[in-house]
């Protein structure tokens, strides 16, 4: 007959095998999750490593094409900074030639009435209106010309108020050299003004007072009175020689033939040589100029070169004209 400790003790025994026995199934269950966690957890890394590799080989391939496009923009850059730098010499130059083409454009057209007056005189020459019958057509522009000096000192006594004043055989003297001259009075500039602009007018038909003329109106800024004084002398040349002009005489001849010269250093305010020249057509004159040099020669011969492509321009310019008359 069994006691109650035989009884225990079975169970206990019967306990013990059942927790052995749950403990065995879930270490199983455990090994089997763990299985199945690290192959999935494979797979997922597996898969993220290859799409890292792929994403740093696209990376590289990238930062290549960045890299060499990056070059490629440097050397553009560079020619670019190559052509800039030739823009800015061309502009520059270009400058340069903008400020030629302008004083010559300013040289020519002082020239621009003389041409005018030689193709109106050539198709009268050619219409057969010999006055004369010596061989030269006299110009109408200078019997204007007659008038407009006779006013400027007046036979009335009008324009200047130099009726009564006596006559004069040169437009300027010799041994007189005009410069700034601090020390004499100023004179009113508006009237000095008016007196030089009216004996310019005159220049386009009066070669012997250009020089004279010209070397007064360098001072019409500041005007003083033996400024003054030199273009009552020009007035009064212009008085004592009212019938003096130019003549174009009827020739075949179109030949062109220049003189110039110059002056080394006369100007005593700058330093500046003065270039003075004459152009023939055949046996007519047809321009002439004396003009200050705008840059200072350093010798009688730069001075004479300068001139001499003065002449040259001008010589050129004749010529140009004459081919569009198709003379």
């Amino acid at each position: 007959m069994a006691t109650w400790e035989d009884l225990d003790t079975t169970s206990l025994k019967e306990d013990e095998e059942v927790n052995i026995c749950l403990m065995a199934d879930a270490d199983s269950s455990l090994e089997s999750d763990n299985k199945k966690v690290t192959e999935s957890d494979l797979k997922i890394l597996k898969h993220a490593y290859n799409q890292l590799l792929s994403d740093s080989a696209n990376i590289s391939t990238t930062y290549k094409e960045q890299k060499k496009r990056n070059l490629e923009l440097l050397e553009e850059n560079c020619l670019l900074k190559n052509e800039n730098t030739k823009l800015l010499s061309t502009s520059e130059e270009v400058i340069k030639l903008t400020k030629e083409n302008d004083l010559l454009k300013s040289d020519l057209s002082k020239f621009t009435l003389g041409t005018k007056n030689l193709e109106h005189l050539l198709k009268h020459s050619r219409s057969g209106k010999d006055r004369t019958r010596l061989g030269f057509v006299e110009s109408e522009s200078k019997i204007k010309t007659k008038t407009y000096a006779s006013s400027l000192h007046g036979n009335n006594g009008q324009k200047f108020k130099m009726e009564d004043a006596k006559s004069m055989k040169t437009p300027m003297y010799p041994s007189m050299t005009l410069g700034l001259d601090k020390e004499s009075p100023d004179v009113d500039s508006t009237m000095y003004r008016g007196m030089v602009g009216s004996l310019l007018y005159l220049t386009a038909l009066r070669p012997d007072i250009m020089f004279s003329v010209c070397v007064c109106a360098r001072f019409h800024v500041r005007p003083k009175e033996v400024h003054l004084q030199a273009v009552k002398i020009i007035l009064r040349y212009l008085k004592g020689t009212p019938n003096l002009g130019i003549n174009f005489y009827i020739s075949q001849n179109f030949s062109l033939l220049g003189y110039y010269d110059v002056d080394y250093a006369r100007d005593n305010w700058e330093r500046k040589s003065t270039s003075r020249g004459c152009h023939f057509l055949g046996r007519c004159l047809v321009s002439w100029a004396s003009k200050r040099q705008s840059t200072i020669a350093l010798s009688t011969c730069e001075a004479e070169y300068v001139a001499t492509g003065q002449c040259l321009t001008q010589l050129l310019w004749i010529k140009h004209q004459l081919e569009d008359y198709d003379i």
